[in-house]
């Protein structure tokens, strides 16, 4: 399973890969800091099984990604989170 973790904060970013590893050991994860790299990865780096994308990013909103992803139709689970 391809997970790509869209995420800018270093500390959630090993939350998650060690909460994958010790419970659900096999997927494969990646990671983009902002929405440049994830539309990069998104472009070249297909197909994903899961998207998890934070909404607060450096260079936008994640809720921007989900619109550009539901507009191309792409066949992948989406989830947005936040802190806030």
């Amino acid at each position: 399973m391809r997970l790509l973790y869209v995420e800018d904060n270093p500390v959630d970013v090993e939350l998650v890969r060690r909460t994958l590893q010790e419970r659900l050991p096999g997927w494969d994860l990646q990671v983009a800091v902002n929405l440049a790299q994830a539309r990069a990865l998104l472009a070249t780096g297909g197909p994903w099984d899961l998207l998890l994308i934070d909404l607060g990013l450096p260079d936008g909103h994640g809720l921007d990604l989900v619109r550009e992803l539901r507009e191309a139709a792409l066949p992948v689970a989406l989830v947005a989170l936040t802190g806030q």
